[in-house]
């Protein structure tokens, strides 16, 4: 009897620790941009991200800003990916997250109801540039338009 409620117990243990996995997010940052890069989610006038393949693609413009209809998407884990954009808007060298991703963080403004998804504007920002860039930035501002949302 004892065994198996050892058994019961490791199997309990291992349920327990699933991993959700989650599509690999493709950011693509116009190339050179040195700074923080911006996406804003839940915002109705823009057009979703695009799935191409296992990825999901974030094109920044020129300012490192990104604004699209899709709610922020799923939770879990994945090796994102980071590349520079050419200019015709292809994917170029890949970016050194190590060396060259800093300070990213995902979260909400504006006004928080019932339901996360569909009451605020979600956020993800993250600087890209060298530790010294990085440590010399300003920190992040949200852009006008969000600030009083």
């Amino acid at each position: 009897m004892k065994r198996y409620w050892v058994i019961f117990f490791i199997l309990f243990l291992i349920s327990g620790c699933q991993v959700q996995e989650r599509t690999t997010n493709l950011f693509l940052i116009p190339e050179g941009h040195i700074g923080w890069v911006f996406a804003g989610f839940n915002q109705s006038e823009y057009e979703e991200l695009q799935k191409e393949g296992d990825f999901l693609i974030f094109k920044f413009d020129n300012n490192g800003e990104l604004r699209t209809s899709t709610m922020y998407p799923e939770t879990g884990v994945a090796r994102d990916q980071f590349y520079y954009m050419n200019k015709n808007g292809k994917k170029g060298k890949e970016i050194d997250q190590e060396t060259m991703i800093h300070g990213m963080a995902i979260g909400n403004i504006g006004e928080v109801k019932e339901k996360i998804e569909t009451s605020a504007t979600q956020v993800l920002f993250f600087f890209v540039g060298t530790e010294e860039d990085y440590n010399n930035a300003k920190p992040f501002e949200f852009p006008e338009d969000l600030k009083d949302f």
